[in-house]
């Protein structure tokens, strides 16, 4: 591992502009800049000098022609160099990603020049002019400044040997927090301060300089940092708030060692605030087969502090053994972990022993892509192939008859099979009538005034002395309809549990004797709120979490009344209430117990109760076997 202490200068490397290269303590932090400088001052100094002070003998006209024969001849060389460089600058702002390269080929095209560290400095003295010394001043302390800020990361902390635009990481340092300029380079102006841990991704590199986009506040912002406090991390989740911002936590190291101990159980890792049941299970489920298979997967070196940590990839088929190849692969992280502000972990945590699962999930999402790779969800079957190189074996619950369900799970205690179940996506509703609106009845007669009252009191006594007694018309017998009333409609949809949820996509609602179309949903997975559609509907929404819903039909279209509408929908959470099982869900085998089966909840809490073959058949969809490898620390204790 490169660190600080063994490197001091970060360059562009000549086949992109977004790469870094470390190169060895006696080359310039600042090649481009120290050779311009070199060169000016050189011209300041030796034509100071030899006009200040005549050669002894000589005339006027030749102490001219001299002080300009050395100062054409200390400047040759430079002003070959420089040439390039400065043709460099001027193309740099036409197109940046060729700078360095343009530069490099002027300068084999003009021929060797010597080591700039190596070039004759004018000495500092009683004579220097008081001009070179404050530029010379100034240059040594613009030097020392970026020399003590790239000392300022810790050894603890893994570090690119390339830094490309695109990298995800934080700032990591031994201070809490650092500067943040408005341009690249250390004589640049401060724009801005950020935290030590603070999440970043790379959006520009130059020289020994990184441009930063990072989160502040509710909106993100950019700007230039010392790239020796740059530290690879994988990339964090999106805030649920707002999915284009990250979330807002930070890196902070779990100090020691924190690979597996000798105690590995499979209750030792907690599912944090990612998504990802389906990997802390496996491991749970691992540990709960063959605990030493995974306390050999994690290795520390205390000297760098990183981790390397074992997977397995699939390779190609094996005819022969009817099975996947799968291959060791390894990746290397530091102990940096993603925390919130009261200082517990963000994701995997750790229930009884160390940090060990959080290490191997921060592995697992290095290797993926992300930790927001690993929130999207995923397959346990795939991941316990991963974790042990060995296929899983999938199996669908309704393939099962009930009375195979107890003794399948007692075949998988008896072989020490790690198995995980996978519970139902979601659960259909019964038909609910929340809607309400349309046309309000008048079942109250209005108070008549003294003159109505007084006009049909006559008129009652006018029709009574009235023998005849007309035929009712036609048109009176007729039935005439009245128009239906388009709304709108409104309501709360109530389900069977508090932490019971609408499964965006699902809803339906339905005119029980057909007077209006069909309406549905528009959403889909993640979404907050969507609209109400269908041919008879003009305007409708459903806001998921409050279960609201509002409809407004097309003029002239409605049901009779609101209780016609009937709404279906499929739902997600807490699933079954009794047993305490949730949706979509991945749970640890754990044994057979009374007949009944126990399961393991990878929250760490909300276990259900051990359930009867014909509760398991209907809230769980599928089962993941694996049969983890036996180590030779096992092999022999049985």
């Amino acid at each position: 591992m490169a660190s600080s202490k063994d490197f001091q200068r970060l360059v562009v490397d000549d086949k992109s502009r977004s790469s870094l290269r470390f190169m060895p303590k006696n080359r310039s932090l600042f090649p481009v800049q120290t050779t311009i400088l070199r060169f000016l001052l050189n011209v300041l100094f030796f034509g100071f000098v030899m006009k200040q002070q005549a050669i002894p003998g000589a005339s006027e006209e030749e102490a001219t022609q001299q002080a300009a024969a050395v100062e054409s001849a200390s400047s040759e060389q430079d002003l070959l160099g420089n040439q390039a460089v400065l043709e460099a600058m001027d193309a740099q702002s036409k197109a940046p990603g060729d700078s360095v390269k343009k530069a490099e080929e002027n300068q084999n095209a003009s021929g060797p020049t010597e080591d700039p560290d190596h070039d004759q400095q004018p000495v500092l003295g009683p004579d220097t002019p008081g001009i070179l010394v404050d530029a010379m001043k100034e240059h040594e302390e613009a030097e020392k400044e970026a020399h003590e800020e790239a000392q300022e990361p810790p050894d603890l902390a893994k570090r690119a040997s390339s830094i490309r635009y695109g990298m995800s990481g934080a700032v990591l340092g031994s201070k809490d927090s650092y500067d943040v300029k408005a341009e690249a380079g250390a004589e640049a102006s401060k724009s801005d301060s950020i935290s030590d841990g603070t999440f970043v991704t790379v959006t520009d590199v130059s020289g020994t300089h990184v441009q930063i986009e990072y989160r502040k506040g509710n909106s993100m912002t950019t700007g230039w940092i010392n790239a020796a406090l740059f530290s690879p991390q994988p990339r964090l989740a999106k805030d649920d708030d707002n999915k284009q911002l990250p979330e807002d936590v930070s890196y902070e190291l779990a100090e020691g060692d924190q690979s597996p101990g000798e105690a590995i159980q499979g209750t030792d890792v907690e599912q944090g605030g990612l998504a990802d049941c389906f990997f802390i299970a496996s491991m749970n489920a691992i540990a709960n087969a063959n605990p030493e298979f995974l306390r050999d997967a994690i290795n520390y070196d205390s000297s760098s502090g990183l981790y390397t940590v074992r997977f397995y990839e699939r390779g190609g088929y094996n005819f022969q053994t009817g099975a996947w190849d799968y291959t060791e692969h390894t990746e290397v992280v530091d102990g940096y972990l993603p925390q919130k502000a009261d200082g517990k972990n963000a994701y995997a945590e750790a229930k009884n022993a160390s940090e060990w699962g959080a290490i191997y999930e921060k592995a697992y999402a290095q290797w993926k892509g992300g930790y927001d790779v690993l929130d999207k969800g995923g397959s346990s079957a795939k991941a316990m192939q991963e974790l042990t190189g060995v296929q899983s074996v999938p199996k669908n619950v309704g393939a099962l008859k009930t009375d195979e369900v107890i003794p399948f799970f007692e075949n998988a205690e008896a072989q020490g099979t790690a198995v995980i179940c996978g519970s139902q996506e979601s659960m259909e509703s019964e038909i609910l009538t929340p809607l309400e609106g349309g046309p309000v009845a008048n079942t109250e007669a209005p108070t008549p005034t003294a003159e109505e009252g007084q006009a049909a009191v006559e008129a009652s006594a006018e029709t009574e002395t009235e023998q005849t007694v007309e035929a009712p018309s036609q048109a009176a017998e007729e039935e005439v309809e009245a128009p239906r009333h388009p709304g709108p409609y409104k309501g709360t949809v109530t389900l069977g549990h508090d932490y019971q949820r609408i499964k965006p996509g699902t809803v339906t609602v339905t005119d029980k004797n057909g007077n209006v179309g069909t309406a549905r949903d528009s959403g889909t997975r993640g979404d907050k709120e969507s609209s109400l559609g269908g041919g008879d509907v003009k305007d409708g929404k459903i806001v998921y979490k409050p279960k609201q819903m509002e409809l407004m039909y097309n003029d002239g279209k409605g049901p009779d009344q609101a209780s016609d509408l009937e709404v279906k929908l499929r739902y997600q959470g807490l699933i079954y209430p009794t047993k305490k099982v949730f949706a979509w869900h991945a749970y640890v085998f754990q044994g057979v117990q009374d007949g009944k089966i126990k399961l393991y909840n990878p929250w760490g809490s909300w276990h259900p109760d051990p359930l009867t073959a014909e509760e398991f058949q209907t809230y769980y969809s599928n089962l993941s076997t694996n049969q983890v490898p036996q180590t030779k620390e096992t092999e022999a204790t049985e």
